[in-house]
């Protein structure tokens, strides 16, 4: 795979995953500890390999795909991030590939790694893969609003429920989340920039 192929993947994979982490930015700023937390390491580790599957047509090496992780966590956090993608594969080999019947699964990371895959499907569009009983919940309640439809309302509403509200309870944050203009504008971008990439 040449190395040209894989930058441009990780460049329109980081556009993408840098969506919800700026909405949460722009309200809450960066806790301490973030990139150590389980769940936004499964959450982010999830939507960076599926965004990366489903933008390369599954043509990256398991290396590139690595690579491809290691780049887009350093753009999102400004760290290092080969430091966090080992941190996000030796979780993952804990709890998918090799776990331990001795060591309790890591339930943070599976749920981050869970809603991550699902609101990366719900961003994309893409509602044949969506089964989980929080997006038909938030659907049947975005129903019962006397609005129209607007498919950035369903995409701000499930980020709030499998992302925002997570965060909020894992690192004790005063939930006075506000849709201000700023937040409205970012997932206005964000729906363009999917709609162009369909």
């Amino acid at each position: 795979m040449f190395g040209i192929f894989r930058r441009k993947v990780a460049k329109s994979t980081a556009q993408l995953a840098q969506q919800p982490l700026a909405i949460f930015q722009v309200q809450f700023g960066i806790p301490v500890g973030f990139w150590q937390e389980p769940f936004v390491l499964g959450f982010f580790g999830s939507m960076i390999g599926t965004l990366a599957n489903i933008i390369s047509n599954g043509r990256l090496s398991e290396t590139d795909k690595v690579l491809v992780l290691e780049d887009t966590f350093s753009k999102l956090s400004n760290l290092n991030g080969k430091s966090i993608t080992g941190h996000f594969a030796k979780l993952t080999v804990e709890n998918y590939i090799e776990p331990h019947p001795e060591i309790p699964v890591n339930q943070d990371f599976l749920l981050g790694a869970k809603y991550g895959e699902y609101l990366t499907f719900v961003l994309l569009g893409i509602e044949s893969e969506i089964d989980l009983e929080i997006v038909k919940k938030v659907k049947e309640e975005i129903e019962q609003l006397d609005i129209p439809t607007d498919p950035s309302l369903l995409q701000m509403k499930l980020m709030m429920e499998l992302f925002i509200n997570p965060l909020v309870d894992r690192f004790n944050l005063e939930n006075s989340f506000d849709y201000g203009a700023d937040v409205l504008n970012l997932i206005m971008k964000e729906s363009e920039y999917l709609m162009n990439l369909k």
